[in-house]
This record gives C-alpha cells, sequence and structure tokens, in this order.
C-alpha cells in the first residue's frame, strides 16, 4: 500500500473544525484535514500534538485512492491555498471523468458509470458558494458528466446485446452441426446396411459396426452436453436481459437528471448575461 506518515514540525497549526476524508479502495476511510493534492496522490494531516507544534500527515499514492472530499476554502490557511487543489474545482472533476472515460474504454462499464455520477455531484457540490460564470460552468460540467453516464449505460447495453447474441449464436451452430453428424451417420448406417454391411470406405480399408456403434454413441454424449449447454445458456440469457432491462431504466432515469441539469445550467446562464 502507498501510505506514507511523516511529522512536520510547524509553529502554529489551526484546529481542524470538520474533517476532511479520504476513501481508499481498500473501503478504510480516513479524515483530517486534506493539504495538497498533486497527480501522484494527496497529503491529509490526521492529528499533531498537543502544542500543534508537530502535524501527523498522511501521503496517500493516487492509485490507493477511490474518492477524497474537503471542506470550504476558507478553513485553509493563507499559505496552504496554493497547493491545496479543492474537490469542487473543474480540473479535478474533469480528470475523474477521464478517469472514468478509461474504465469505460476497459469495458469496466459499472465502475465507469459509477465515477461519472460521482463526478456530476462534485461539480456541484458546493454551488451554494458559487455566482455567475463559475456557477454556470459547475452546472455545465454536472450536465456533461450525467451525458456521459447515459452513453456508458447505452454502451453497457450494446455489450449485453452483443454477448446474448452471441452466446445464443454459438449453441445454434453446435446444434445444427449435431443434426448434421447425426443425419450423416444414419444415412452411412443404412447404406452400410443396403450393401449387406461390407460397405467399402478410403484406401481399400472397411467400416465394420463397432464403428458405427462407436460414432453412435459419441453423438449421443455430445447431444447431452449440448442439452446441458441449452440449460446453462438459459440461465445466463435470463441475466443478461435482465441487466439489459436495469440499465434501460437506469438511462431513463439519467436521461431525466440530464434534462433537469441541462435547465439548470440555461437558467444560471440567463441569470450570468442579466448581470453583465
Amino acid at each position: 500500500m502507498n501510505i506514507n506518515w511523516i511529522w512536520v514540525a510547524a509553529f502554529a497549526v489551526s484546529s481542524v473544525l470538520r474533517a476532511d476524508y479520504v476513501e481508499l479502495k481498500s473501503g478504510t476511510r480516513i479524515e483530517g484535514r486534506i493539504l495538497a493534492e498533486n497527480a501522484d496522490g494527496l497529503e491529509i494531516e490526521v492529528g499533531a500534538n498537543e502544542a500543534g507544534t508537530i502535524r501527523r500527515v498522511l501521503i496517500i499514492h493516487s492509485s490507493e485512492i477511490s474518492t477524497w472530499a474537503a471542506d470550504s476554502r476558507k478553513r485553509v490557511p493563507e499559505k496552504d491555498r496554493q497547493t491545496v487543489n479543492r474537490l469542487a474545482g473543474s480540473d479535478y472533476v474533469k480528470r475523474l471523468l477521464a478517469e472514468a472515460e478509461r474504465k469505460v474504454d476497459d469495458r469496466k462499464f459499472d465502475m465507469g458509470i459509477l465515477e461519472f455520477q460521482q463526478a456530476a455531484e462534485i461539480a456541484t457540490q458546493n454551488l451554494d458558494e458559487l455566482q455567475g460564470e463559475e456557477k454556470l460552468a459547475a452546472l455545465n460540467l454536472r450536465a456533461h458528466a450525467l451525458r456521459l453516464a447515459v452513453a456508458a449505460l447505452e454502451g453497457k447495453v450494446e455489450l449485453i446485446e452483443n454477448e446474448t447474441d452471441g452466446v445464443k449464436e454459438e449453441l445454434e451452430e453446435r446444434k445444427d452441426k449435431w443434426e448434421r453428424d447425426w443425419d450423416q451417420l444414419q444415412d452411412e448406417i443404412k447404406e452400410y446396411q443396403r450393401r449387406g454391411g461390407t460397405k467399402r470406405v478410403e484406401l481399400g480399408s472397411r467400416r465394420s459396426t463397432n464403428d458405427f456403434v462407436q460414432r453412435e454413441e459419441e453423438l449421443r454424449i455430445e447431444k447431452g452436453s449440448i442439452d446441458h449447454a441449452i440449460r446453462t445458456v438459459g440461465v445466463r440469457v435470463e441475466e443478461l436481459e435482465r441487466m439489459k432491462v436495469e440499465a434501460e431504466a437506469k438511462i431513463k432515469l439519467l436521461e431525466e437528471r440530464v434534462d433537469q441539469a441541462e435547465d439548470e445550467a440555461k437558467e444560471a446562464e440567463r441569470e450570468a448575461r442579466r448581470r453583465r
């Protein structure tokens, strides 16, 4: 786990009023005060000595982080503000969107969809503190994130449909091949019997009754395997159909959220124009 502890000496440290937090991919939640954030990770102060002269700071690598949140910039000392990237900042949200898009590209649709929705919420987390163009930008960013979530869900539906068609087609091909092989064997048996059981085959060899019995048994075993596959595929297809219905329902709900977000963004744009 890429987490390091450092002890920082300081002449004065303001007390933590409300805790920022970091949630790790392992499920662990760490609370404290986020001091700095960069491409590699972030630093969170989790404690200090009684005199406030030594701070305990945890450095967490970005690969370990699931999500994090920080309170208003007003709590952060002036000297720290240049190194702290607040969670509601558009740059951070855009980075979350980029990470979600990579997951969708890797066909990790559920993870990507969840992160798109989280980014949408984070984009307007401090909306009450924003005015004018900043508020408009945050609302547009939320609408954009929700549209991406809808697109990812549509991609998931397409993937489900492709998998459903694929398993059905594969099974149909097995069934068709078995039927052809079975019909061919029955024709050969009839021809063998018509010739009095002495049918010649390639290279002058002879086909015996045992050959037909063995081949017939192999095909019966294959038929049993196909029947089992039909039952298994049936269960899988039902599961895929359920997943598709759920995804389509989520699309409808998200589309309503997109419409609402776009309406709010348009209202914010009108308000910004009135202020100009």
